[in-house]
């Protein structure tokens, strides 16, 4: 066995472990905001409860905390594209087609998800350079039956569903 890093040894393990992808969604200034986050949880049924990780300079934190609520949106097996222009493009473009309406709580809820998790910030941890964001859920709906997009060695894939 060769010797690598700790960082490399944890990212190559990792790689192997799928993940659901989300974006996540917020609002900044009366603008959306939003990124890819494959770091999502669910973390109590009483209280409703869920968590995402987060970089805590990221827009995307800084919309949230300024907000102070937040959308995870749970993305379709055929929403690739999508995920990739959230975690990489700017955030003007990433909702430059439009292409999302408001969720009862008036943040950006995408089109074609499969469900939305609509909530309330609850608490946040910061961790080195990421923040735990907890969130108390106030609204969750199923928005269309699909197979959902996950994270596998470096890639997106669809959950086929049998």
């Amino acid at each position: 066995m060769t010797e690598i890093s700790a960082v490399t040894g944890l990212r190559n393990t990792l790689q192997n472990y799928p993940t659901g992808v989300t974006i996540v969604t917020s609002i900044s200034k009366g603008n959306p905001v939003g990124g890819t986050m494959n770091s999502f949880a669910s973390l109590s049924l009483n209280p409703e409860l869920v968590s995402v990780n987060i970089m805590s300079g990221s827009r995307t934190a800084k919309a949230i905390f300024e907000a102070e609520k937040f959308n995870v949106n749970i993305m379709a097996a055929d929403q690739k594209d999508r995920a990739v222009l959230f975690s990489t493009g700017d955030q003007v473009m990433r909702f430059i087609d439009g292409g999302y309406k408001p969720g009862i709580n008036g943040l950006p809820v995408l089109d074609g998800v499969v469900g939305v998790i609509e909530c309330d910030l609850f608490r946040t941890l910061e961790i080195a350079d990421h923040a735990i964001i907890v969130g108390n859920v106030t609204n969750s709906y199923v928005l269309r039956e699909a197979p959902p997009l996950i994270y596998y060695r470096k890639d997106f894939h669809s959950a086929t569903l049998q």
